[in-house]
């Protein structure tokens, strides 16, 4: 849905609006609990994030400064 824009805001900040994304996964088949699962779980990994009081889902990219640090930089 990310890639598709499908459940896209529409502001172009590549977030997805939560609801759609919930209406299109229950139209698959799957319930509302394992939705509420799934969210939570990728939320745990750090793959997104839910903002705009849990009305949108936010991937987290990655960054350059966020790549793995060497044992001579540790201090």
């Amino acid at each position: 849905m990310r890639a598709s824009g499908a459940a896209a805001v529409g502001d172009g900040s590549g977030e997805l609006d939560l609801r759609r994304v919930r209406e299109r996964v229950l139209a698959k088949g799957f319930t509302e609990t394992q939705f509420e699962e799934a969210v939570d779980e990728y939320a745990m990994l750090d793959v997104w994030q839910t903002a705009a009081e849990q009305t949108r889902l936010v991937f987290i990219e990655a960054g350059d400064g966020d790549m793995d640090m060497g044992d001579d930089d540790l201090f």
